[in-house]
């Protein structure tokens, strides 16, 4: 058995241990250790507002993340979930996170902790449970492509139909809040999209909407509005190539 020679981290005292990872001599050093630890929250990406990371890194908030408390650290985090990994990877550099990535059954998740990032989010419709009431504000033209894009990468879909004669595809856009749901339908409408409102029939009690756009020039706009800009590598690749209309 091997024994180890330590320096308490909290009294700075010697002592001997069988343990290579133990950092305190007594379990009263290490209680007032773990009181003492100074939390690192991560970087605030909305200091400075909006831009065309962090409003994509919103949209996905808003449609595969969530807002929780913590009970046990008595701080508010944002889990961000997606299947695919790169995406988060990106995330969480772009965010200055330490923590690592958790990989659950079929996905990923990452957890964003910025009091003051909740906070500007707040202003914008982020909640607890926020799927049946979120609101929706509009970002403006210039970041509203980037927050879809995000939106579209979390709740969003397109399949392709293959008929006798020829192809076709369908985007599907689910919401959970009526007001959001009306909100960005509005906003599609008025940028000219011939978009339509359905209820969701997968969905417990018909609670979920989502919004449907066809027909091969509205595809081909969505695909250039989101797309046609500087995504950097905000975006998943998966569901770009899946796109036939450009």
């Amino acid at each position: 058995m091997t024994v180890y020679n330590k320096i308490c981290k909290h009294c700075n005292e010697d002592f001997k241990t069988t343990s290579a990872n133990r950092a305190y001599c007594s379990s009263e050093c290490r209680s007032v250790g773990y009181r003492n630890v100074v939390f690192q929250y991560d970087k605030n990406i909305y200091e400075d507002g909006f831009n065309a990371i962090n409003s994509y890194i919103f949209g996905l908030i808003m449609s595969d993340g969530c807002l929780s408390y913590d009970a046990h650290s008595k701080r508010y985090r944002i889990t961000i979930s997606s299947n695919d990994l790169y995406i988060l990877e990106s995330i969480k550099e772009y965010c200055g996170i330490s923590r690592k990535i958790y990989e659950n059954k079929g996905g990923y998740s990452l957890i964003y902790i910025s009091q003051e990032a909740i906070d500007f989010l707040s202003e914008y419709g982020l909640e607890e449970r926020k799927s049946l009431t979120s609101k929706f504000y509009d970002l403006g033209d210039e970041f509203m492509p980037h927050f879809i894009r995000g939106y579209f990468d979390g709740d969003g879909s397109i399949a392709t139909r293959h008929t006798k004669h020829s192809d076709y595809q369908q985007i599907s856009i689910t919401c959970g809040s009526e007001d959001f749901t009306n909100g960005l339908n509005d906003y599609f409408r008025r940028l000219g999209f011939s978009s339509n409102i359905y209820d969701d029939s997968k969905s417990r009690n018909n609670s979920n909407k989502y919004i449907k756009i066809s027909k091969k020039d509205n595809i081909s706009k969505f695909y250039r509005m989101i797309y046609n800009i500087d995504t950097e590598e905000f975006f998943l690749k998966r569901k770009r190539e899946k796109f036939i209309y450009k």
